[in-house]
């Protein structure tokens, strides 16, 4: 008996674990607590950066400052003519050239101001963390 018993427990289980497997979420009902569904509430891509920006290492180009606060993920692209290096003091360097820019990813983990230097002589601009 208890054999049988067992077998039909297990059975039972195995329907189960299939109607789940199977079956598609439930969406919330009007009234219900639920996921809200304005925009605000969508988490952000995972892959996207919190701060972004495209400095020139070009001679005219006035200093920019690029500001983030801690945790942000960063992201800072310069650009410019020919071979050169660009500096983000304390942190990183990277080499550009036409068409190629210097790329700086970061997760902004130390508060401070970091300038960003062409050829370790000419401030293009800085990142200030908070």
């Amino acid at each position: 008996m208890t054999r049988r018993m067992t077998l039909l427990v297990l059975a039972i289980v195995g329907l189960m674990v299939l109607v789940v497997t199977v079956s598609p979420p439930r969406t919330a009902q009007r009234g219900t607590a639920g996921p809200s569904s304005t925009p605000g509430a969508l988490l952000s891509d995972p892959d996207e950066f919190d701060v972004t920006a495209t400095l020139s290492a070009d001679g005219d180009a006035s200093p920019q400052t690029i500001e983030a606060t801690l945790g942000d993920d960063v992201e800072i692209v310069v650009e410019g003519e020919g071979p050169g290096r660009v500096a983000l003091t304390g942190l990183q360097s990277d080499v550009f050239e036409t068409g190629l820019p210097a790329r700086f990813t970061l997760m902004a983990e130390t508060p401070g101001t970091y300038p960003l230097l062409v050829d370790d002589e000419r401030q293009i601009g800085t990142l200030t963390i908070r």
